[in-house]
């Protein structure tokens, strides 16, 4: 699209944008009033968030505003190509949606009637062209469509979450709509953008009405289809045009995708309501509501960058880049479903289904998931050792002598990460220890990988074999920390209530950091004090020392805290007596925080139950 044209064509997606908020947001009130006299109306519930009864149908205003601001940009008279079947699946499942908020479907016969819709838009509009296969396009189309319609009806699970989720990735459309220069998606993207943020007005906390069924999955329909037609263009490789609608929906496709596994894995069922969402996932670990809304609106907005980087990039560093993009995403949903089992461990869970045993094992036992994760892995520091090497030709042919040595260095390197015992260590509990196991498991694959290349089509030249040593290793090690670096990331938004100060300043005060950092959900570290004068103004885990315990009236009279943790054992009787009177006159709680071994006598234990 040249400059002339978008000098020409932006006062219309104003109109667009602006129509499309105001027919949302004026008639709400309405709405609500409506929303109550039918019953369509969220009730408090062991399965709902919300304390008090809200009245749905919100999406109902959203559907109408999006679809009245298109027009309104068309000028009421012609509609583009294409727009006929969406406006008509958008009619059938904003009926349908609007039953079920009023009498609630059982979850089978809510999919049944998605798929219905789904197929209507396929039997009239025309679907992605991917395979070239007329009958696969069309059952790919579908399936995605119901996908969307269900992953972002999900997420409406706390107030204003959907809406800026929507609004994020509207962006993302019309972004990449408009690099292309196709006018009816810009609109479409814009006009949704615009009903979204009129129903923001009435659905940030405390939400006053909620989207509802009809809502969200008409939201989820449209979305559904504006992401696959803006990645339905030739230009595009094939790959990248399979990643664009992923990362443009990518928390709700998260969402709905750990929500699956771990009810299959846990032995519930799909369909059923639950408390184990991504944002109840997170709003467990002590962030507040807004922290959560916050946290997924970031994921949102890397997801919806991600794409509109990938759509500006040249084809082949786009392609070389993707694994790239897609691995924080897919760390952060292996994260959240490891939540799952922060309270039970897998080895736990007794009576499961055959297939929730199986996903167990996989995942835990057999480490399959792991290992899934070292493919990308190897193949974005092999993509990553061409990218960053400055001998390298990223033409056409040069691209195409890395594709063909891909697949050998990712089997290659795998093997050696197999023998080299990569897999012998858990997860979720990796430390420093491990770091030799994956350097050695690393250089044993770099020098594997090289051996191959007088077998294999594997072209690393000497500096391209540097780099890809090191893009490995970090990558490796990134990801075996990853959960505990999104729990410190965390940690540092909770909702707090206690401020502390930890006394002491070596390794037994580092661990009662990494504790509170990590465990101390409702605790705020402020920093450290400690009497060694060369450790003063020094940092431990991020944070200060601040003096010695001879200054705690001076620091408390800056800082303000609740509590002091002692997490020393050289601390003199002075020093014992200096806090205990501080402590005392301020009001301030005390506590000891050790590691060490205690003598097991389990005879006392018996000896106790019989006195």
């Amino acid at each position: 699209m040249t400059t002339l044209s978008i000098q020409l064509m932006w006062p219309y997606w104003v109109l667009a944008f602006g129509s499309a908020l105001l027919i949302t947001a004026v008639p709400m009130p309405l709405v609500m009033r409506f929303a109550r006299q039918v019953g369509a109306v969220a009730v408090p519930s062991s399965e709902r968030m919300h304390q008090e009864p809200t009245p749905l149908l919100g999406g109902v205003a959203i559907v109408m505003g999006c679809v009245l601001g298109f027009c309104a940009f068309n000028g009421l008279t012609w509609l583009p190509e294409g727009s006929l079947p969406t406006l008509f699946a958008l009619g059938i499942i904003l009926v349908i949606g609007a039953a079920d908020d009023i009498v609630e479907f059982r979850a089978r016969t809510k999919l049944c009637l998605q798929v219905a819709v789904a197929a209507c838009y396929i039997s009239w509009g025309a679907p992605v062209s991917l395979t070239g296969y007329a009958i696969v396009d069309r059952a790919l189309t579908g399936f995605w469509l119901v996908a969307t319609m269900n992953a972002f009806n999900l997420i409406d699970g706390f107030d204003g979450l959907a809406a800026g989720v929507g609004m994020l990735e509207t962006l993302a459309i019309a972004g990449i709509a408009l690099w292309y220069g196709h006018f009816s998606l810009v609109t479409w993207a814009l006009a949704l953008g615009g009903a979204l943020s009129g129903f923001m007005l009435f659905n940030l906390k405390p939400a006053s009405i909620f989207m509802g069924d009809a809502g969200a999955q008409g939201i989820g329909l449209l979305l559904g289809v504006l992401s696959i037609r803006i990645s339905n263009f030739d230009e595009i490789p094939f790959i990248i045009r399979i990643a664009l609608p992923l990362l443009i929906m990518v928390v709700p496709l998260l969402d709905a995708t750990t929500v699956t596994v771990t009810r299959v894995a846990t032995g519930h069922a799909v369909g059923h309501r639950g408390l184990d969402h991504t944002h109840h996932r997170l709003a467990r670990l002590g962030l507040s509501d807004l922290g959560v809304v916050g946290v997924l609106y970031v994921v949102q907005a890397l997801g919806s960058a991600s794409a509109m980087a990938l759509t500006i990039a040249p084809a082949n560093t786009a392609v070389l880049i993707l694994p790239f993009v897609g691995l924080p995403f897919a760390l952060f949903a292996l994260f959240v479903m490891d939540r799952s089992f922060d309270s039970t461990e897998p080895g736990e869970l007794k009576g499961l289904p055959v297939i929730g045993r199986w996903i167990l094992s996989l995942g835990y036992k057999r480490r399959i998931i792991e290992i899934a994760l070292d493919l990308v892995l190897i193949a974005a520091a092999y993509c990553g050792a061409f990218l960053l090497n400055p001998g390298s030709d990223l033409r056409h042919q040069e691209a195409g002598i890395l594709v063909r040595g891909l697949g050998a260095t990712v089997a290659v390197s795998l093997a050696a990460f197999l023998i080299a015992g990569m897999y012998r260590g858990m997860w979720r509990y990796a430390g420093l220890a491990d770091g030799l196991r994956f350097a050695k498991a690393v250089l044993f694959a770099v020098m594997l990988t090289l051996g191959s290349s007088y077998i294999f089509p594997i072209n690393l030249s000497a500096p391209g074999a540097a780099i890809f040593a090191l893009l490995l290793f970090n990558l490796v090690v990134a990801s075996r920390f990853s959960f505990q670096i999104f729990k410190q990331m965390i940690g540092r938004f909770l909702a707090k209530t206690l401020r502390v100060v930890v006394v002491g300043a070596s390794s037994q005060a580092e661990a009662a950091a990494h504790h509170l950092m990590s465990n101390g959900h409702g605790y705020t570290l402020l920093g450290f004090i400690d009497n060694d004068e060369f450790k003063r103004g020094k940092l431990l885990q991020g944070h200060r020392v601040f003096g010695s315990t001879y200054e705690l009236p001076d620091i408390y009279a800056r800082l303000k805290f609740d509590e002091i943790i002692v997490a020393s054992d050289r601390l003199s009787q002075a020093d014992i007596g200096v806090i205990s009177r501080f402590a005392q006159e301020r009001g301030v709680k005390i506590e000891r925080f050790a590691i060490g071994f205690n003598e097991f006598r389990p005879w006392m234990a018996g000896s106790a139950s019989r006195s």
